[in-house]
């Protein structure tokens, strides 16, 4: 979600409360923490924007966000604490859909831990297909988009791309579509294919930060090395350029996939 669209929804209504301003002040603060790659700050100012205002489903999916980043970045013994932080981070996605059963955000969010989490801390690909369910009820693409994810989840890959292809379908001048389906082809050894569809991203949004690290992260994949150096120069790109919103892929992971080449 745009986060100025979101960020101040609090204070467009007319005669907004003390606490509601308090709310804005916090979740704002949260997303530059959160951009700054300091998640435990971001935790608090979330947890602080929901104390101020607890219907706020934006609040619950960024905190949920930065439970998860936590739990990525922990290491040596803190893993142990992963499983806690995994587990809040799947409360707070859910109460975010609880809260409004129309934000694609909070429901992305959810469908993204179910496939990816381990069955130990509540991973389960039959609670990611309702999730895709909902998705689509809300938005064709977006719900297209997600039964991608579910089917190459599944390792059904035919399925998987005919619903990228029909993500591009219903919205052609989205570039995340088209992204999706360059990596998707990407993950599956069809470089030539990927490089199409790269291009044509490339050409339709030249200064897109968002093009520049999926079209890098695809070549270093890929183990690509004669495209190396073009892979090196587009992560420069990316960590000389500020993030675009604060889901963008963090300079953290630009770094790793700079120090893999």
């Amino acid at each position: 979600m745009n986060r100025m669209a979101s960020a101040f929804i609090f204070l467009l209504v007319p005669g907004a409360s003390q606490a509601a301003d308090s709310a804005a002040a916090a979740y704002e603060n949260g997303l530059d923490h959160y951009i700054a790659e300091d998640y435990k700050k971001s935790q608090k100012a979330f947890e602080q924007a929901i104390r101020a205002d607890p219907d706020c489903a934006d609040c619950h999916v960024w905190l949920g966000r930065a439970y998860g980043r936590l739990a990525e970045t922990n290491s040596g013994l803190k893993i142990f604490s992963s499983y806690g932080l995994a587990r809040k981070a799947r409360a707070s996605f859910q109460r975010a859909v609880d809260l409004d059963a129309k934000n694609i955000d909070a429901l992305e969010s959810l469908l993204a831990y179910y496939v990816e989490a381990p069955a130990i801390v509540g991973g389960s690909m039959a609670k990611a297909f309702e999730i895709a369910k909902q998705i689509e009820a809300v938005n064709r693409a977006e719900g297209a988009r997600a039964w991608a994810v579910y089917y190459e989840s599944k390792k059904n890959f035919p399925d998987a791309e005919a619903a990228l292809k029909k993500a591009r379908e219903l919205e052609p001048d989205t570039i995340g579509h088209l992204l999706g389906h360059a990596s998707f082809l990407a993950r599956r050894g069809r470089f030539e294919k990927a490089d199409e569809l790269f291009d044509d991203a490339l050409e339709c949004e030249p200064d897109n930060p968002a093009v520049w690290f999926a079209r890098a992260k695809a070549f270093i994949g890929g183990e690509r090395k004669s495209r190396y150096d073009e892979a090196r120069e587009l992560l420069r790109r990316y960590l000389a350029a500020p993030l675009a919103a604060p889901d963008s892929e963090p300079h953290s992971k630009a770094r790793k996939l700079l120090k893999k080449i």
